[in-house]
């Protein structure tokens, strides 16, 4: 996907994340589903918003012409750049990880 439809697949995902929490259904697994797909496109956004500040360019079109990829002064700041997004990518699992647990936490109800 590209940024722009990313982007436009985010903002229906919190359209429907908001309606159903205003319905007060934020312990289905349809909430919870919706809210893992969203945490999994900002990631997405994120990590190509990096990739395109360090090399210039939308990832996506790497997938599409692989031959790019045996340019070696590409290759070399394809290596960097995934260097320098590997402590993003953790601070991303721990924060999905933390409101994962929380969110089941919170639909385990109060313990007595």
């Amino acid at each position: 996907m590209t940024i722009k439809q990313l982007q436009q697949t985010k903002k229906e995902l919190y359209k429907t994340i908001i309606a159903l929490s205003k319905k007060g259904e934020v312990n289905t697994e349809t909430f919870k589903e919706n809210l893992s797909n969203l945490l999994e496109i900002r990631y997405q956004l994120a990590i190509k918003k990096e990739f395109e500040q360090s090399i210039g360019v939308d990832i996506s079109i790497f997938y599409q012409k692989e031959s790019l990829f045996t340019m070696p002064a590409i290759e070399s700041s394809l290596e960097q750049t995934l260097e320098s997004i590997q402590p993003l990518n953790q601070i991303y699992k721990n924060k999905m990880t933390e409101l994962y647990q929380k969110n089941q936490q919170s639909s385990e109800g109060p313990s007595v």
